[in-house]
């Protein structure tokens, strides 16, 4: 009995002994429990079991009363050995309490919480931070692209502001223009100059007369009609032939030759007689020098045949001569062409004449237009009443060049 429980009392110490130290190493590893705690639960525990082989060894002790001594041998060597083990727990549950507190666990503890506590502030700061650089940079970018935004709508604005500026100041420019034209502004002249009757007598008031000519239509016509008139070569209104110049637009060198001699012939000198026993002659020289007159050069003059007015022209290549029978002839025509001058005027060196031009025809009293021969745009109207029906007939335009101060025939162009 005696040894059965001394052998209990080995294996329940090595036990407790056991726990202990896993306790320990726990609390150790988690540096989280005290190694204190640690200790004292070990010596209570170690209390504990001396006082269970305690009771135990007294029951064994009243079991085996009747033992003798030999029993109470045993008691003594169980409790001496139980002592033993008791000294045993408690210094080493010293020891471990000695190397916690020289690896000095608690304060590792509190520095690594430190550490953590730093790191986490650490950490929102720089959060914070990031995100105020984050909001910045977008507020930053969004008052960009508004700026922008507004520059464009401004810039857009001035742009239309300018373009409304120019226009009126057109409009104003063109109406000023039209006052002015219309002699509005003639008002704000003397009275006296407005009727054309200021005394002569006060020189010192009077502006002097000036002699600068107004070049109007009128006076392109008094001045520069006769280069008009040199080309109207009065062909027989009958015949088709006669509406060739009517018909197209044309420059000189894409004019036939014959309606060339034919206009350049009215340029010949009306002082020279060319009337002979073999009908009318005029040589071919002089004819060249009224070409040349009229368009300024000989490059398309042409010896040949041609029709003026009513008499046709042969070459006579023996004499190099343009002979004709007779300037005498009938005319018996029903029709005939009709065209007056609208407008004059010059631009840079080319001198224009605007025209109106129909064909007449005296036994219907009707005008025709060269795009319908057979359709009358107007009835029961006189060679004068062209300028009534103006709208409804054919306009022209003929140009002649100035050349070192002289006017040469360049072509025509048909306005309608």
């Amino acid at each position: 009995m005696a040894e059965d429980a001394k052998r209990v009392v080995d294996e329940e110490s090595a036990e407790q002994k056991g726990r202990a130290n896993e306790e320990t190493e726990k609390v150790i590893g988690d540096e989280s429990v005290s190694n204190v705690e640690v200790t004292e639960d070990a010596e209570d525990e170690t209390d504990e079991d001396v006082e269970s082989v305690s009771e135990t060894s007294d029951d064994d002790g009243n079991e085996s009363a009747g033992d003798g001594d030999d029993i109470d041998g045993v008691e003594d060597e169980v409790s001496s050995k139980t002592q033993d083990d008791i000294d045993v727990d408690d210094k080493k549950s010293s020891e471990d309490k000695a190397a916690c507190d020289g690896c000095k666990c608690c304060d590792k503890t509190e520095d690594f919480q430190a550490e953590v506590r730093d790191q986490i502030e650490n950490c929102k700061f720089e959060i914070i931070s990031a995100i105020q650089e984050s909001v910045h940079d977008e507020l930053k970018t969004a008052y960009d692209r508004q700026v922008r935004q507004v520059e464009r709508r401004r810039r857009a604005g001035f742009i239309v502001r300018d373009i409304i500026i120019l226009l009126l100041a057109a409009l104003v420019g063109y109406f000023g223009y039209c006052l002015y034209d219309a002699k509005y502004f003639d008002f704000l002249q003397p009275f006296c100059q407005q009727e054309n009757n200021c005394p002569a007598g006060d020189d010192n008031k009077a502006e002097p007369e000036t002699s600068e000519i107004v070049k109007d239509t009128a006076w392109y016509i008094a001045s520069y009609s006769d280069l008009f008139k040199s080309l109207q070569i009065n062909l027989n209104a009958d015949k088709v032939s006669a509406y060739y110049l009517y018909s197209d637009d044309y420059n000189v060198d894409e004019i036939q030759p014959s309606y060339l001699l034919a206009m350049a012939y009215n340029r010949l000198n009306a002082s020279t007689t060319y009337d002979s026993v073999n009908g009318i002659v005029v040589p071919a020289e002089d004819m060249r020098k009224a070409f040349i007159d009229l368009y300024g050069d000989a490059s398309d003059f042409v010896k040949q045949n041609f029709t003026y007015d009513c008499v046709d022209f042969k070459y006579e290549k023996n004499t190099d001569s343009f002979v004709a029978p007779s300037m005498q002839c009938v005319h018996n025509a029903s029709r005939k062409i009709i065209e007056n001058i609208d407008e004059a005027y010059e631009e840079g060196n080319v001198l224009y004449f605007l025209t109106t031009a129909t064909i007449y025809d005296q036994s219907e009293q009707s005008f025709y237009t060269f795009d319908n021969l057979f359709k009358p745009v107007a009835k029961n109207v006189s060679e004068g009443d062209l300028a009534k029906h103006a709208a409804l007939l054919n306009k022209y335009q003929y140009q002649f060049k100035k050349v070192d101060g002289k006017y040469y025939f360049s072509g025509i162009t048909k306005l309608k």
